[in-house]
């Protein structure tokens, strides 16, 4: 039989599958739960925080939304003004999501979040980022929230 398949033991290289596979998700370092209400329908969420970062350019919020089930509801690109909101104790200023133009048929043009989100939660919902305003430096940290859902303090990294 001319066929030498090798084994494993054989094969060059190393088996990276457990490096490629495992993967754990982020330990939260805040979270509130609620109904998130949106302009369509509400249902109960945790909203998980896993870093909020400001830099002298930008903010990025990195979240996941989840839930006991999978849901794919309308929390998505085109509706920027239901994205989390990070608001200043102190000044009660309020930092939306940025949004950029976008090219629309019918409307023209329609603002969307510049966010990466996954339209969709789960009890393994992925990490989803949102990009806003640089918060001032004096700021260290910042409540977030989401319609329906209570503040929860969330630490600045710079």
């Amino acid at each position: 039989n001319g066929d030498q398949t090798p084994t494993a033991e054989e094969a060059p290289g190393r088996n990276v599958s457990s490096d490629l596979f495992t993967y754990e998700q982020p330990e939260p370092i805040a979270s509130t739960s609620g109904d998130l209400k949106t302009s369509y329908w509400s249902e109960p969420v945790t909203l998980e925080i896993l870093e909020l970062r400001s830099t002298p350019t930008a903010t990025r919020l990195t979240y996941r939304l989840t839930a006991d089930q999978s849901t794919v509801h309308g929390v998505n690109g085109h509706m920027w003004a239901e994205q989390p909101r990070l608001i200043d104790q102190d000044t009660n200023q309020a930092y939306l999501v940025l949004t950029t133009g976008h090219p629309d048929s019918d409307k023209g043009r329609i603002e969307i979040a510049l966010i990466t989100g996954d339209n969709a939660t789960g009890r393994a919902a992925p990490p989803q980022e949102g990009l806003y305003p640089t918060l001032p430096e004096n700021l260290t940290e910042i409540d977030v929230t989401m319609p329906g859902l209570k503040p929860t303090t969330v630490p600045i990294t710079r």
